[in-house]
């Protein structure tokens, strides 16, 4: 009968923490709403009337997510994991101090009646007897009652502060402050620029140049109003454009060797941000000429380095040794006629034989950028090898017709020419 009664009581000591949690959990959950719509309220306001930069906006959004989270997991998450008896839960001892502030008849009795059972496990019967009457004398008192969860509804007000302040702004028709301002706070990573009366148009195809080129940047102004001058903005550092007429401005950057971020400004409004990319400037090194002379020649083979222009007999062989810097291809028009050739390890050779005056030009290239390495008028010089034909001459003496004449041969075709008719005298 005496363990049957001690059950009764660890039974009310364990819906008591169970109850107790879930008020925990109740009044975690107002927090949390109520922080979620203050902060919200309160970031919002400001980010509408500062216009932050990202970096203050990533700020206050992370600030958001901290302090939200904060409440989650101590007023919500830890005490459901407690729920569940996961953790450094209430025991009875610590319930039954709590259960004896709230009602003071029983103050130290269910101490008396957890410290009592500990001992009756040697079974005393006179302990035994003991806590059975103890038990008997607290059986009336319920101890759900200590925990009531209207109690909660004192800190709703933390809630229907903000809420109240909300629907305030969206029924007056400026919900905007709250809608707009909390979209880029969200959008923390994007740059909002204000509305302006005029708008900023670039009218370079593309914004990248070749490392330590220029760069001759052109906006033009289009709106309703134009502004008179018109600034950009690197690095904190603000230069005026050259005014072209009413409408169109330009800005020379100088010796590009780094991307560039830069934005206008005009008349109080910035545009967005852009970036002029620096592209590294593919190049040929070096190249060497190596040429193989036919053997009627005579001549030993040659190398030649950095040399273009040329003169060799026809059936010459020739290879390019081509060294590269930040090039990834190589085309090569020789005769009007374009090769493109992959280059591997910033080295290419290439092999042609001369039967005639040859004409060939040789540009790099570096994904979407190419530059031409040997160039003389405009972006292409034509190189050029001449290549003289094989020839040779004899002298014929034709007995019959008693006459010399001289032959010559040239690119196997014949021609003689009378050179004197023999007479006897």
């Amino acid at each position: 009968m005496g363990k049957t009664k001690r059950n009764i009581l660890f039974d009310k000591l364990n819906r008591f923490i169970t109850k107790y949690y879930k008020d925990k959990i109740l009044k975690g959950f107002i927090f949390l709403a109520a922080t979620l719509l203050f902060f919200l309220l309160l970031f919002s306001i400001l980010e509408y009337f500062s216009r932050f930069k990202s970096s203050s906006r990533s700020l206050l959004f992370w600030l958001y997510i901290i302090i939200n989270s904060s409440i989650f997991i101590g007023f919500i998450l830890i005490p459901i994991l407690k729920l569940f008896r996961l953790g450094n839960t209430l025991n009875y001892t610590d319930a039954a101090k709590i259960i004896g502030k709230y009602f003071s008849d029983i103050d130290d009795k269910i101490l008396n009646i957890l410290q009592l059972n500990k001992l009756s496990d040697r079974d005393n019967g006179l302990i035994s007897a003991s806590i059975d009457q103890k038990t008997n004398n607290i059986s009336v008192f319920s101890f759900r009652k200590v925990v009531n969860f209207k109690e909660n509804k004192k800190y709703l007000k933390l809630v229907l502060i903000p809420l109240l302040f909300i629907l305030i702004f969206i029924f007056s028709g400026n919900g905007k402050l709250i809608t707009e301002s909390s979209a880029r706070i969200i959008n923390h990573n994007t740059e909002y620029i204000p509305k302006s009366p005029f708008s900023f148009i670039i009218k370079n195809n593309n914004l990248s140049c070749l490392q330590f080129e220029d760069f001759n940047l052109e906006v033009n102004i289009s709106g309703e109003k134009i502004p008179a001058n018109v600034f950009i903005e690197i690095d904190n550092n603000r230069f005026s454009l050259v005014k072209d007429n009413i409408t169109d401005f330009h800005f020379l950057f100088k010796n590009i060797n780094k991307d560039i971020e830069f934005k206008f400004f005009a008349n109080g409004f910035y545009s967005s941000t852009y970036t002029l990319k620096s592209l590294l400037k593919p190049s040929i090194s070096g190249f060497s000429v190596f040429l193989d002379y036919p053997k009627y020649t005579n001549l030993p083979d040659e190398k030649l380095d950095n040399i273009g222009d040329g003169s060799v007999p026809e059936g010459t062989k020739i290879k390019w040794d081509f060294d590269f810097k930040n090039s990834d291809s190589l085309f090569f028009e020789i005769e009007e006629k374009m090769e493109k050739h992959k280059i591997y390890n910033n080295q290419l050779q290439i092999n042609k034989s001369v039967n005639s005056n040859l004409f060939y030009s040789v540009s790099t290239k570096k994904n979407n950028t190419t530059t031409q390495r040997i160039s003389k008028v405009g972006n292409l010089f034509l190189s050029e090898i001449t290549g003289y034909p094989t020839f040779y001459t004899q002298l014929v003496f034709n007995e019959i017709k008693k006459s010399i004449s001289i032959k010559t041969v040239l690119n196997n075709t014949e021609a003689i020419s009378l050179i004197s008719k023999c007479k006897k005298t």
